[in-house]
C-alpha cells in the first residue's frame, strides 16, 4: 500500500502519469505496484490479486511452517555447504542474494535453525526472518477463480517501445 500511496502521490503533483514510465520493476508485493505504474493492471484488481496472494501464503504456511534468514560474513560456497548440511532435516536453501556479504536462506523451520547453526560455525552472523518461498503455494495450489490465469489489460508501452527497438 505505501508503494501504491508514493505512486498516488506522483501522479496527483503531475511528477508522473501512469503508463509513461519508462521502466518499472518490483520485489514481492512492489510486483504488483509495478503493473499499476506500468498501467498494466488496475488498482482494484491489483488489490485484489494481493488478498488471493495473501490468502495462499497463509494456507501454505499452515501447513509448512517457514521462514528465512539473512546470512552475513559468509561466502556462498559456506552458505551452501551449511543448507546442504541442514537439508537432512527438512527443505532449506539459498533463497536471494541481497547484496555483496548478505545472502538469505529459506526453509522449514527445523532444516532452517540447523543451516544458521551450520553458517554460525562457519563464522557468519544470521538474522531471522518470517518470509519464505515455502509460504507461496505450489503450482498446483495456485488459486482458482475470477482472476485465475487472467490476462494483463494492456501491454505496457515502454515493453512495446523496447521491442520495436529490439526489432530495428
Amino acid at each position: 500500500m505505501t508503494s501504491l500511496a508514493a505512486l498516488a502521490a506522483l501522479e496527483e503533483s503531475g511528477r508522473l502519469r501512469r503508463g509513461d514510465a519508462a521502466m518499472v520493476a518490483g520485489l514481492s508485493l512492489g510486483e504488483y505496484t509495478a503493473l499499476c505504474a506500468a498501467g498494466s493492471l488496475a488498482f482494484e484488481d491489483g488489490l485484489r490479486l494481493v488478498r488471493i496472494r495473501g490468502q495462499a501464503m497463509q494456507a501454505a504456511s499452515l501447513a509448512k511452517p517457514s521462514s528465512m534468514s539473512a546470512v552475513l560474513g559468509l561466502d556462498e560456497k559456506g552458505i551452501a555447504d551449511a543448507c546442504r548440511e541442514a537439508s537432512s532435516v527438512g527443505i532449506v536453501a539459498i533463497a536471494n542474494k541481497n547484496a555483496p556479504g548478505q545472502i538469505v536462506i529459506s526453509g522449514e523451520l527445523e532444516a532452517l535453525a540447523a543451516a544458521e547453526k551450520g553458517c554460525q560455525k562457519r563464522g557468519a552472523e544470521t538474522l531471522h526472518s518470517p518470509h519464505s518461498r515455502r509460504r507461496f503455494p505450489q503450482r498446483g495450489d495456485a488459486p482458482r477463480g475470477r482472476y485465475a490465469g487472467r490476462r494483463a489489460r494492456r501491454t505496457p508501452r515502454f515493453f512495446r517501445r523496447a521491442c520495436r527497438s529490439i526489432r530495428t
